[in-house]
């Protein structure tokens, strides 16, 4: 999948950002002074054209959890540089074989090439847009700086998407399959109940959710926080697994549970978004598992160790934003000749 945006890269979160640089570590000024303006390091390893370097974001930088500094220009003296389509081909492929090996899912990425590589500006869309967009599992987020810019591709984009369909395409090739990301933050006390969300997060991704926990997707060397912080901003929609260890954890600020309660208390009041966070009682009074700032919610109890089909599929009507309402069937005949006497 990929969307065609006007502005920065670093105007949103996402999973990871690309860096353009030329083979030999330099740096656009605009770029320099925007990884100077958030604290990040602006020295980049010389490195083969085409070639991505990935690094862990320091802990302070909380709008991304990768950076990839992709070396979109050959740097042939001082006066001559210039990109490919072939170079950002390789560098796009790197990113997808990256985000699949670690489970990343959003890219935010420039018009590589289009600057000091000489590329025009519709040829580093097009190319960069043919290698996301047939992903169905992660998206790029192509950012045009110029709103000129933005609404040339716009327009070429608009006037591509009016041709009609070649021979053998269908719709569903073309239109990418949603995948709701839900991040489960819980409290693994014991044994079994990590097994119990481990098998949670499983059914929930066999049924067409990216459902994401630190069992799978926190890799080794990630800062723990930046992580939960990511994650939960990310997420469209939030589990929270409440039972009494969960609820003590909160109360007495311990644990990576505090962190992530912090950071969603600070969502809710900042987005109002009354429907991302959705809470599933492991124990049947709810003053004893439920977070005080969560109780007036509507939440899902599941007290057994596994969950059955109806409450598994209320689950899913819940994060995939949809209703399970039987229709409005037309009155009885009866009533509508009681109707008529009246």
């Amino acid at each position: 999948m990929y969307e065609l945006k006007q502005g920065s890269i670093f105007d949103e979160k996402c999973d990871i950002v690309i860096i353009p640089c030329n083979d030999s570590g330099g740096l656009s000024a605009p770029i320099r002074k925007d990884l100077i303006s958030y604290g990040l390091p602006t020295s980049v390893k010389a490195c083969e054209p085409g070639q991505v370097i990935f690094e862990i974001c320091p802990r302070h930088f909380t709008l991304s959890s990768v950076i990839g500094y992709s070396a979109s220009v050959e740097l042939l003296s001082v006066w001559q540089q210039f990109s490919t389509s072939e170079l950002l081909h390789n560098i796009c492929n790197q990113i997808i074989a990256y985000c699949r090996e670690n489970s990343l899912r959003i890219v935010n990425i420039p018009l590589l090439g289009a600057g000091a590589g000489k590329l025009s500006y519709e040829e580093s869309f097009r190319t960069i847009r043919d290698c996301f967009k047939t992903e169905p599992y992660m998206k790029a987020n192509i950012y045009a700086l110029s709103e000129n810019v933005y609404r040339l591709l716009k327009a070429s984009e608009s006037l591509n998407q009016s041709e009609p369909l070649n021979k053998g395409d269908s719709p569903s090739e073309t239109t990418p399959e949603l995948h709701p990301r839900v991040f489960i933050s819980y409290t693994g006390y014991n044994e079994n109940n990590r097994n119990w969300v481990k098998n949670l997060c499983l059914n929930l991704r066999r049924n067409g959710v990216d459902a994401r926990c630190d069992i799978y997707h926190l890799k080794l060397g990630q800062d723990l926080p930046q992580w939960m912080t990511n994650e939960i901003f990310l997420a469209n929609k939030v589990l929270l697994i409440c039972d009494k260890y969960y609820l003590s954890k909160i109360d007495s600020h311990r644990g990576g549970v505090s962190w992530e309660t912090m950071i969603i208390q600070g969502d809710m009041l900042m987005n109002q978004d009354i429907n991302k966070y959705i809470c599933i009682m492991r124990e049947e009074n709810p003053e004893s598992s439920l977070p005080i700032y969560m109780r007036t919610k509507y939440s899902l109890r599941c007290v057994e160790e596994t969950i059955d089909d109806e409450l598994f599929r209320q689950l899913l009507f819940s994060i995939f934003d949809c209703e399970d309402i039987p229709p409005v069937l037309p009155v009885p005949q009866f009533i509508k000749d009681k109707l008529v006497t009246q």
